[in-house]
């Protein structure tokens, strides 16, 4: 996947950055490759630094579509100072290590409505730094988050829609001070359910209750290596909650 555009602000003599990612989807604790190709313009330029990063954006509906909350979750520096000629090109590899808690932006091929990751690359050069203009990376879920998600499809509880919330998820173990929320159900159903992942490297711990606030709430850990034993007790939940 490629991202191209123009650094037309005052200092940068018409530079662009063309980021080129490595594959097409990416995973929580995994790593996002790419390479930064820096184009130089009409003049020389010092560079002191190239930085990239991610972001997380989520939407809130109003009648409109508009973004509500953007959140960094990875900000790393990848190249030090260089000297960038009129027309010359340097190539910049980064790699960048995501969260576990990286939030899902894609099930089965389709993005999640309401989400999205987005990549951002900077040159600093002297006083200014270039706008930031997100590129969208897709997040695929692990073998556990799909195994879940694939249990409350069958029970008739496809996913929906997400967002972010600032916080904590009480009594489970976070890392970074937001988490995403998953919306399941069906209009045919007439049922609801949210739903929160808190992942980490072995496992993701799952919180589930019926949005209406009826039954119990579920809460469980499904394994990445072995997700059944897991997602076995969460699947007579999720019948039992798609039963209105």
């Amino acid at each position: 996947m490629e991202f191209k555009r123009l650094l037309a602000g005052l200092g940068f003599g018409g530079a662009a950055v063309r980021t080129v990612l490595r594959e097409g989807e990416v995973r929580p604790g995994g790593v996002l490759a790419g390479t930064v190709h820096v184009e130089g313009g009409e003049v020389d330029l010092h560079i002191d630094e190239v930085t990239v990063g991610l972001q997380a954006r989520a939407e809130m509906d109003k009648g409109e579509v508009e973004w509500d909350i953007e959140l960094q979750l990875k900000h790393e520096r990848v190249k030090d100072a260089l000297e960038l000629g009129s027309g010359a090109r340097v190539d910049v590899p980064f790699e960048l290590a995501l969260p576990w808690e990286t939030p899902l932006t894609r099930f089965r091929g389709r993005a999640i409505p309401g989400m999205g990751v987005g990549l951002y690359t900077q040159l600093h050069v002297s006083a200014a730094v270039d706008p930031e203009d997100l590129d969208p990376v897709a997040v695929a879920p692990l073998a556990s988050q799909a195994a879940v998600l694939e249990a409350a499809e069958e029970a008739g509880l496809p996913v929906r829609r997400a967002r972010l919330e600032r916080g904590l998820v009480p009594g489970m173990e976070q890392r970074l001070p937001f988490y995403q929320q998953l919306c399941l159900g069906s209009a045919e159903r007439g049922v609801d359910v949210d739903m929160v992942f808190v992942t980490g490297e072995r496992s993701c711990r799952v919180a589930a209750e019926r949005a209406d606030g009826r039954g119990q709430a579920w809460r469980g850990a499904v394994d990445h290596d072995d997700p059944a034993p897991g997602v076995s007790g969460l699947t007579a939940w999720l019948e039992a909650a798609a039963r209105s």
